[in-house]
């Protein structure tokens, strides 16, 4: 099963787009069978992902051959499926649907969670940074992040998996810095209050004193 990188003109889960060729490029292999049919594997990110597949398939021929307990995991597609049934919140429901339903456009079919790997949610933070702030990036990747990890709730042969490391976009801390129209107005509205304020008083001051000199006037 040699590994290739095939090309296409239009846009398919998986593959991206290749500025050299102007394309759309995935790394894949094709299988060959013993009745001599083939049948071609793609839609992986990158030429790690394609390899960890090949060995995984090589794994399961040899565990065939021996007669060996696997162990089954369940797809990224369930293991979203039955975090989305936990939210009771229906807001919180509405905004998860979104979010990873737009994930899960993105990875190959049939995607196992064992098989899953850091470079499948980078792919969601590398589509979506394009399109809103890393803010809202980070945010709509712990949606991800706590479907990943909350797996084992509903599939209990889940508590020994280990989960890939949650990537995370790039948030920059800016400064705040003062606006000087801002601090401008604010200095005006502060000293028309003192002024104010200075004129209630003296206002005041001069009714008590017209009220002292009419009490002395007439007695």
């Amino acid at each position: 099963m040699a590994i290739k990188k095939f090309y296409s003109n239009k846009a398919k889960a998986g593959w991206r787009w290749d500025e050299k060729t102007k394309k759309f490029s995935s790394w894949g292999y094709d299988v060959r069978f013993e009745d001599g049919s083939r049948k071609r594997e793609n839609g992986f990110a990158s030429k790690q992902l394609a390899e960890n597949a090949v060995s995984r398939i090589r794994i399961s021929e040899k565990e065939g051959k021996y007669d060996l307990t696997r162990r089954e995991f369940p797809l990224v597609l369930e293991v979203c499926e039955k975090r989305l049934k936990r939210i009771e919140s229906k807001k919180e429901r509405t905004r998860a649907v979104t979010i990873l339903n737009r994930w899960l456009a993105m990875l190959p079919p049939n995607l196992k969670i064992n098989e899953l790997a850091q470079s499948h949610i980078r792919l969601y933070i590398n589509e979506r940074i394009t399109e809103v702030k890393a803010v809202s990036v980070n945010r709509e990747i712990t949606v991800i992040g706590s479907a990943l990890h909350s797996a084992y709730v509903d599939f209990p042969e889940l508590e020994t998996w280990t989960c890939p490391r949650i990537p995370r976009p790039k948030v920059e801390n800016k400064p705040f810095r003062f606006s000087k129209t801002s601090l401008s107005e604010k200095r005006k509205k502060k000293k028309f209050r003192r002024s104010d304020k200075r004129k209630r008083q003296a206002k005041k001051l001069a009714l008590v004193f017209v009220w002292t000199r009419f009490q002395f006037t007439f007695p």
